[in-house]
């Protein structure tokens, strides 16, 4: 199952990173700026990945592909599960 939610996670990064560059915007450039998940606090975590992505004029239909590529744990399997479903 971890495996498989992996390979989910990695196929809709090159989604996303494909459709981003047609459009203008590439993630890769950004993906270093984007704040370590913190599981302990995530009510924080956001309203500081908020405030990065908009310092930086991210468009926010991207924040998910830049913030999913740093979740760990359940926030990651959540997120996979999300996007599976459709």
């Amino acid at each position: 199952m971890q495996n498989e939610n992996e390979i989910h996670l990695k196929e809709l990064d090159l989604w996303e990173s494909q459709i981003a560059k047609r459009q203008g915007f590439d993630a890769t450039r950004h993906i270093r700026m984007v704040p370590n998940f913190n599981v302990k606090d995530v009510d924080k975590y956001f309203r500081h990945i908020e405030e990065v992505a908009s310092s930086k004029s991210w468009p926010k239909d991207r924040w998910a592909v830049l913030i999913q590529s740093v979740f760990i744990g359940k926030g990651q399997t959540g997120f996979s599960l999300t996007f599976s479903r459709g």
